[in-house]
């Protein structure tokens, strides 16, 4: 089964309303779920279920970014249930980021084959158990009524019978610039505050930093179309590179809960003993990766903030 070629580059356009990005923005990452579905369900590329979980991240995200403009309980229901696929989903993509990444950097370097193969093993019929659940999720009537919903949501844009004020209703007409520039403003505030002593912080932190870190590429990604180019690429490319380092420290984070998981209600000597060596080798790169953050964290605080040019077009003064 190929991979769909749907694009997540963000349609937004600067002649859009509020509510008419808002509702392009939702729009564009429910096809590319709908794209990628059938290879979650197949299961034979981990793409598939990596794919359709970011595109619910997305929507989520984009739930939180206009919040501003549609306020929480007029998507509180949706949001729900589109946590509950992505999460339904959550255990097979942290077994597949184990056997794909975690199992194959370690491949060999830990002198104890047998054990590496036989926890392989078990990941392995673990993935299978999650991938289950993924296909019982996307056949489920749930899913189904949660994809008609969302779809007549979007067609007859039901948040506006759902916010009668007038005042509440003239939000959704306004430009999305002005509007796109104070919401990417707020997530970077947040972000600086969450990474202040950024060599210091503890793993619970460093989980926060990398969920608002998360928001804010999204937000910047969603907004991407409305200014320059080169400083959209540049601010995202270092961005990028604070979650990517965050992002595997994660992997390591969660690595505990998932070999106890894998190993649940097996008596496997070899397997055991593997995955505790598996432990030690993933928490010694932790703390390597956490020495990389601060180098990593200023290239990101020094690279140009891309929406700052609007602000002069929008009149706002710092």
């Amino acid at each position: 089964m190929e991979r769909p070629q749907i694009t997540k580059r963000s349609p937004v356009e600067a002649t859009h309303t509020v509510e008419q990005a808002f509702g392009t923005i939702i729009r564009h990452n429910f096809d590319y779920i709908l794209a990628w579905e059938p290879l979650a369900h197949d299961g034979h590329d981990i793409e598939g279920v990596h794919q359709v979980r970011v595109g619910f991240r997305r929507m989520r995200s984009a739930l939180t970014v206009f919040r501003r403009a549609i306020p929480r309980e007029v998507t509180r229901e949706l949001g729900n249930e589109m946590r509950w696929v992505a999460g339904s989903m959550g255990p097979a993509r942290d077994v597949d980021v184990f056997l794909d990444e975690g199992l194959q950097q370690m491949h060999g370097l830990i002198p104890m084959p047998q054990g590496e193969e036989r926890l392989t093993l078990h990941a392995k019929a673990y993935q299978e158990q999650a991938y289950d659940q993924v296909r019982e999720t996307l056949d489920s009537e749930r899913y189904r009524r949660f994809k008609s919903q969302l779809d007549a949501w979007l067609k007859e844009k039901t948040w506006r019978k759902m916010m009668k004020e007038p005042a509440k209703l003239e939000r959704l007409d306004k430009p999305i610039l002005k509007f796109a520039g104070k919401v990417l403003e707020k997530h970077m505030a947040r972000v600086m505050g969450d990474g202040e002593e950024i060599d210091r912080l503890p793993s619970e932190e460093l989980h926060q930093l990398r969920i608002d870190g998360k928001k804010l590429r999204y937000a910047t990604e969603f907004f991407r179309p409305l200014f320059p180019e080169k400083r959209c690429e540049a601010f995202i490319g270092e961005l990028k590179k604070v979650q990517d380092l965050l992002g595997i420290m994660n992997d390591v984070a969660v690595l505990p809960g998932l070999l106890e998981d894998v190993l649940k209600d097996i008596e496997d000597p070899e397997a055991h003993g593997y995955a505790g060596a598996a432990l030690g080798w993933r928490a010694h790169e932790f703390e390597t990766l956490r020495g990389q953050l601060p180098e990593r964290w200023g290239h990101f605080l020094a690279a140009p903030l891309p929406w700052a040019e609007s602000r002069k077009r929008t009149g706002r003064q710092d």
